[in-house]
This record gives structure tokens, C-alpha cells and sequence, in this order.
């Protein structure tokens, strides 16, 4: 192990070795802006290659160059809680391509040909002058196929630059008006540097640091000479950078442990008190999703600090799973163990048995593991090891000390909340935890400032606490930004969106302006599809990766969380986020939103994934009442994902009213509920007669043959009967739309989707 300080020192160095790339991009190559301290270091920093004799690998000149007249006048400015050596670390970044004895520089260049599986040319980059600033970062989604094994190719998509989260979306190449300005994009990302604050402790200082990188180069290419050009350069450099400090603290530097961990129970947790409602519901799950969406981030650092490392090895965290690589020094193995038994006693006595933390770090593994010819396997392995471990659940806790007791009143003296704890706000009829969590819920929406710190707040894992305020508190490990008012913090980029209103004023929003409609939610449950079979058989075997796994989950995790909340913040102001991590998502919203929803976020979708289409998410919608036990409800909406939308063919549908729609029968039933009620609001029919309709379907649904076969007859003589209009040409639009919908040979199917369209319709037609 080597000591914290060092650590720091490594992985800054780690973190930023490509960043010369990004600024050669920016000056399209021109040296003559280096002085000569720069171009003097080229025989210590740059590679020579033997037979041209010709130095190579000239970003890492631009690397240095970086350092010295960009990053060291800020640094110089800045009072840190431990002095670091920065000339070492400069230079030992600057040469990870020339390490010679610079110990620093030997394990960044090791822990970079890991990062990109070798899957990049050892030569320097072959262009015609000038070209590689000009190519673009393309995406990865387009050589993903779980069907059949393809040759990879260089994809038609790419990403414009941008520092703009929201800009996620790629661009075919068709549409030559794309955006390479590196530039502008560069002098962006300086000026975010200089406006760091003047004290900073060596962990805000690289956590922030790591968080400028996302927001200004997960859209540039982190090499131009591959064969793909689809590893942004911020997940090549945060996984070099994980890579180097495991390296760096193993005994032997050949091993590595695998630290894998899974968030279990996380809607048994969110929706406790199966059965009632309660009086601040929203911001009680608003609170809950809060802290599932941190667990993570606190178990990390408390783990962390148990081991003596920084807490920057994290290679995967998303969706309630997250990954970490750690140094596999035997002396280690009683610490972890130690630490993992004291957390899930902790979340034994804490969550009530609802959360738990299932780990895995059995697995210890050699470097090659993570070469292109082995990753896939070290992955099945890594998923096999961590299911196996949903079965033995607090396994510690009840094979260590037996039964435990908790603090539940057997009188009733019980939480409203939770219905587990005892009282402590009698006014509120409210546990102490679930008093804490609601604060979270409120706050979320006024403050500014989430804190991790070790003693203020809410206690989320063992020894690590949040607390979410105005400003950063004492005893702080590092904050996040709620939103983007302060450049001095990493922004919490997470689905926290909600319209900060009861759920009862939601609901109240699907009454029309004259009073139409039901005062009801759709409560919307979304799950990716097949998401295990493409992570694990989707990349060809030749260019599967550590780096394209990285991305792949970031990639997703992106998209449910800042793509969705920017979304619902443009179009769907009065929808509520319930849980957004990874690909599982539960939103809230009016229940006549919730169809416009579902094929918006479809085409969306589909867009940010080029297109493919083995790549999809299925959805289950329930509409209830906003009063309803939200567990019961949740239970419901997971019943029509799982047990409907999943079980067809194919998947890629929505389950709504207990019936299925692909996306195209999906935009028919938007399509078709349209048409009614313009029919109702032109008054070319009445809404009785909508009514009959929905009679003489569910009478052509039955099992009774007399009541289908006289169905056929009353709707032609209902037609003809209520359509009284003059223009023969309308009326006989009206007479062909609804004999169109039912006729002898209709499947049974189909029926039962127009019937959704007649509910859909009575619906926004009832008078409140």
C-alpha cells in the first residue's frame, strides 16, 4: 500500500495523462505556441520511434504543456489540506508513453493499455496533417447485437461537442452540420478550472476535477487511431485512473480484487406501509429514492476509508449496483470482511431487514482478466458470484449474532410512516428516521448543497452521513450542486424531478378547463429490456471491453436520469420521479399524460440508441386514484410490466389497462382516443353513445356467441341513428373509424386495444 498522499498524487496524474489530446485538438497541432521548457521536454516525455527516429505520441508534449501553463496557475492558488509533489505529478503524467524508471509513469502506462484492452495502434496516430481533430466520437450502440455474432464497425453515429448534458443525442452522418469545435469547448473547460474555489481538500479537489471531465469530454474520442473511435476520453481516463491506484497498492502489482455490490430490497424499502396512505407521501418517497440513489456513493467511502485508499476505484455505479477494483493484498481480506459484516448489521438495525448490500469480493484476478479475450468471462464470473448471494441475505447478521431485536412498540405505538418504528414526533404520528428522510424529501426541492460528512444528517451507511443544505458543513468528505448555480461543486446528476406539489394537485391537473375528466395518476413503471444479455453477448467478442462496458452502463444510466429529467422538466412539468437509477424508472404523472409519455420517451429512446432496435424497454401503466396505497399501487404497475408487458414476445411493449401495445399500436390508441373525443367535443356524436360502444365491445368479448353476433347489427343501427350529420363525406369517416375497429373478422386482440381507446376516452369525458 502506499500512503494517501501518494495515492493522491497518482491519480491526478492518472486522471488527466490524455488531457493533452483535448488541448492538440483545440490548436489543430500547432506547437508554436509551446515555449521552450515545453519542446525541451520532448526527449524526456515523448516516444521515440527506433527506425524513423522521429518522437511520437506527441499529445503527451500537450499533456505537460497542459499542466504547466493551464492547471499549475490555478493550483498554485489554491490552499489544499495536504501538499502534493506537483512537478512529479506532471511529469509522471506527461510521460506514461516514455515511463522509463518513473515508477508513476510505469503503472499509468499499464493501467492505460488495460483501460483501452489494447485495442488501440502502439503506432502514433496515422493521419493526413490535420485529421484527427476532425474526427468525432462515434457511438457504441450501433455494433450491439444479441441475435448473431457481427463484425464490428466503425458506426455512422457520432456526437457533436458539447458541455451540455442534455446533448446526448447522436448524430447520423448524414447531417454534415456537426460541431467539432474544440476550441471553444477547450477555453470552456479552462475557464471552469480557474473558478475553483481557493481552499479545496485534496478529495473535493479531484472529485470536482472528475466531474468537469464528464461534463467537457465524455463526447471527444480518447483516440483517433482505433479501429472504432467510440471510448469517450472520460471513460478511458477515470478507469486508467481506477486501474493505476489498484496497481499501485497491491503487494505484487499482477492482482487485482473485484468488489462487486448489488442495492437489494430497494422498493421494499421505498414503498413501506403496504396497505394505507399516509400524510406526506411524496416527499417520504422522494426521501427514499434519495438515499437509495446515495447508498452507493456512501458505502464506497466508508469502505474506502476502512482500507486506506481514496475513493476513486470505482469502475461501474449504476442503477443499484456498483463495482469497485481494489489492491488484492492478503493483508486487506480481515479489513473488508470486518467492514462488510459492521455495514449489514448496521442496515440490519437501520433499514429493518428491507435494504441490504449483497457483495461479492471472493474473486481475485490478474491483470489479463481484463484483456478483450478474457473481460467477458471475468464478467459472467463477477454476475454468477453476486446472484449467488441474493439467497443468503443478512447472512452475517444471523450466523454471527442469532436473532436481533429492533425497537418496534408491540402496542401500536407505531410510525404512520414505516409502521415499524416507534413515535418520537407525536404531532406527526412519526418515527425519528422517517421524520429525517421526509427533511430530505422537502429539501431536495429548496436547497442547494448535498453533503456526505461524517457526523450531520441522516446516517446512510455506517459512519458516512448526508444532509442536504444551503451550504457545506463541518467535517465534510465532499458536496454536490442540486443544481447548476454553483461552479464550486460536481452536480448531483440524478432524476430528482418533481413539480413540488401534493399528489392530490397533480391529479387535479388531468381535469380539463370545463371540468372534464378524472382527478386519477398513471403510475409508470419502465424496465430496459434483455438488459443482462446485452451487457454480457452484445458487444462481437473482439471488441468487447472494459472500457465499452463502462460506457454501455453509463451511457444508459445517462439517459434515465438527465435525458428523462430534462424531458419531464420541458414537457411534463407536473410529473413526479419515484425511482430513476440504472434502467429501472417509476414516475408519477396525470394519467392522460402518461401515453403522449411513453411514446415520446420511446422515439427518444430509440433515437439516443441509433436506431437499434434489439435495444428497448417495456413499460406497465396503472391508473388510480391518488389516495391509493402507493405500495399497493407499485405492486400493480410491477404486475403489468412483469407479468404482461415482459411475457410478450419480443417485449418492446406497454401494458395499459390490462392489455399490450407495441409502439405501433401504441400511437393507434393515441391516435384513435384523439379521434373520439374530437368527435364528442364537435358534438358530431354524444358521449351515451361512446358509452354503447363500450357495451357492444365488451359484449363481443364475452363467451356468450348470442351477444357477439347481435353486437354487429346495433352498431349499424346506432350509427345510423346518432350520426346525423349533413356532409356525407364526414359522416361516412365516423360509420368506416368505427366498423373499421369491429367487425367479424377483427381479432380478438385487437378488439380489446380499441376497447382501451373507449376507456382511455370516458375517461377524459367524466365530468368531475
Amino acid at each position: 500500500m502506499i500512503d494517501i498522499k501518494s495515492q493522491y498524487e497518482l491519480a491526478i496524474a492518472a486522471l488527466l495523462h490524455d488531457i493533452g489530446k483535448f488541448k492538440q485538438r483545440a490548436y489543430k497541432g500547432d506547437e508554436t505556441i509551446f515555449n521552450k521548457s515545453i519542446s525541451g521536454m520532448e526527449g524526456y516525455i515523448a516516444k521515440l520511434n527506433t527506425q524513423t527516429k522521429l518522437y511520437t505520441h506527441r499529445h503527451s508534449l500537450w499533456t505537460y504543456d497542459f499542466f504547466i501553463n493551464d492547471l499549475k496557475p490555478i493550483i498554485d492558488k489554491i490552499d489544499f489540506d495536504i501538499n502534493l509533489k506537483w512537478e512529479q505529478i506532471y511529469f509522471s503524467s506527461a510521460s506514461h508513453h516514455n515511463p522509463g524508471s518513473d515508477n508513476f509513469s510505469n503503472i499509468i502506462n499499464l493501467a492505460d493499455k488495460i483501460s483501452s484492452s489494447n485495442d488501440r495502434s502502439d503506432a502514433e496516430q496515422s493521419y493526413k496533417r490535420g485529421d484527427y481533430y476532425k474526427k468525432p466520437l462515434r457511438s457504441i450502440f450501433t455494433n450491439i447485437n444479441t441475435e448473431k455474432e457481427i463484425s464490428p464497425e466503425k458506426s455512422d453515429y457520432y456526437y457533436n461537442l458539447s458541455s451540455s448534458d442534455i446533448s446526448s443525442y447522436p448524430t447520423n452522418n448524414n447531417d454534415l452540420s456537426y460541431n467539432l469545435d474544440y476550441k471553444s469547448l477547450w477555453e470552456e473547460f479552462v475557464l471552469s478550472l480557474n473558478r475553483l474555489p481557493i481552499k479545496l481538500t485534496l478529495l473535493e479537489f479531484l472529485v470536482k476535477l472528475k466531474d468537469l471531465l464528464y461534463q467537457y469530454t465524455w463526447c471527444i474520442p480518447s483516440a483517433t487511431n482505433d479501429n472504432l473511435n467510440d471510448i469517450s476520453l472520460y471513460d478511458h481516463s477515470v478507469t486508467t485512473m481506477a486501474f493505476a491506484l489498484a496497481i499501485a497498492n497491491t503487494e505484487n502489482g499482477d492482482n487485482i480484487r473485484i468488489f462487486a455490490a448489488d442495492i437489494s430490497g430497494i422498493q421494499q424499502f421505498i414503498f413501506q406501509s403496504k396497505y394505507s396512505s399516509f400524510k406526506g407521501a411524496a416527499k417520504t418517497f422522494r426521501g427514499r429514492s434519495f438515499i437509495i440513489s446515495s447508498i452507493s456513493n456512501a458505502y464506497k467511502i466508508a469502505l474506502c476509508n476502512e482500507l486506506g485508499i481514496i475513493p476513486f476505484v470505482d469502475l461501474i455505479d449504476a442503477g443499484g449496483k456498483f463495482t469497485m477494483i481494489l489492491p488484492s493484498d492478503t493483508t486487506l481480506l480481515p479489513k473488508i470482511d470486518s467492514f462488510v459484516k459492521k455495514q449489514d448489521l448496521f442496515f440490519f438495525h437501520k433499514y429493518q431487514g428491507t435494504l441490504c448490500v449483497l457483495t461479492d469480493y471472493s474473486l481475485s484476478v490478474g491483470l489479463n482478466s481484463f484483456s478483450k479475450e478474457n473481460f467477458v468471462e471475468t464478467q459472467k464470473e463477477i454476475g454468477y458470484l453476486l446472484n449467488s448471494k441474493k439467497t443468503k441475505k443478512f447472512e452475517n447478521c444471523i450466523r454471527d449474532i442469532g436473532f436481533v431485536s429492533h425497537d418496534i412498540d408491540i402496542d401500536g405505538n407505531r410510525c404512520s410512516v414505516c409502521g415499524k418504528n416507534k413515535i418520537t414526533n407525536i404531532d406527526k404520528n412519526i418515527c425519528f428516521n422517517c421524520g429525517l428522510i421526509q427533511d430530505i424529501g422537502a429539501n431536495i426541492l429548496n436547497k442547494e448543497i448535498i453533503n456526505f460528512n461524517k457526523t450531520h444528517g441522516y446516517e446512510i451507511v455506517k459512519d458516512v452521513f448526508i444532509s442536504i443544505d444551503d451550504e457545506v458543513n463541518a467535517n465534510n468528505y465532499f458536496s454536490y450542486s442540486l443544481n447548476k448555480k454553483s461552479d464550486s461543486y460536481p452536480l448531483w446528476r440524478l432524476n430528482t424531478h418533481s413539480p413540488n406539489e401534493t399528489f392530490d394537485k397533480i391529479a387535479q391537473t388531468s381535469i380539463d378547463e370545463v371540468g372534464l375528466g378524472k382527478s386519477f395518476l398513471a403510475y409508470v413503471k419502465i424496465d430496459v429490456d434483455n438488459l443482462g444479455e446485452i451487457f454480457i453477448s452484445g458487444f462481437p467478442k473482439e471488441i468487447y471491453s472494459i472500457s465499452r462496458y463502462v460506457t454501455l452502463s453509463r451511457l444508459l444510466n445517462h439517459f434515465f436520469n438527465v435525458m428523462v429529467k430534462s424531458i419531464l422538466e420541458k414537457d411534463y412539468p407536473e410529473a413526479y420521479t419515484v425511482i430513476s437509477g440504472g434502467d429501472d424508472v417509476f414516475i408519477i404523472l396525470p394519467w392522460n399524460q402518461a401515453l403522449n409519455f411513453i411514446e415520446d420517451l420511446k422515439l427518444k429512446f430509440r433515437v439516443f440508441c441509433c436506431n437499434n432496435h434489439q435495444i428497448h424497454f417495456s413499460t406497465g401503466i396503472v391508473v388510480g386514484y391518488p389516495k391509493e396505497p402507493f405500495a399497493l399501487l407499485n405492486e400493480k404497475a410491477n404486475y403489468q410490466l412483469d407479468d404482461f408487458a415482459k411475457e410478450r414476445e419480443g417485449k418492446d411493449c406497454t401494458s395499459y389497462f390490462n392489455t399490450l401495445f407495441n409502439e405501433k399500436e401504441l400511437r393507434t390508441l393515441n391516435e384513435d382516443s384523439t379521434k373520439l373525443r374530437k368527435y364528442i367535443e364537435n358534438e358530431e356524436l354524444s358521449s351515451s353513445f361512446i358509452y354503447r360502444i363500450y357495451s357492444y365491445v365488451n359484449d363481443l368479448l364475452s363467451e356468450d356467441e348470442r351477444k357477439k353476433w347481435a353486437v354487429y347489427s346495433k352498431i349499424r343501427y346506432d350509427l345510423v341513428r346518432n350520426v346525423n350529420l349533413k356532409d356525407e363525406e364526414r359522416k361516412a369517416q365516423i360509420y368506416n373509424f368505427f366498423l373499421e375497429h369491429i367487425d367479424n373478422y377483427k381479432d380478438y386482440s385487437e378488439i380489446e386495444r380499441f376497447k382501451v381507446a373507449l376507456i382511455h376516452t370516458m375517461y377524459g369525458l367524466r365530468k368531475n
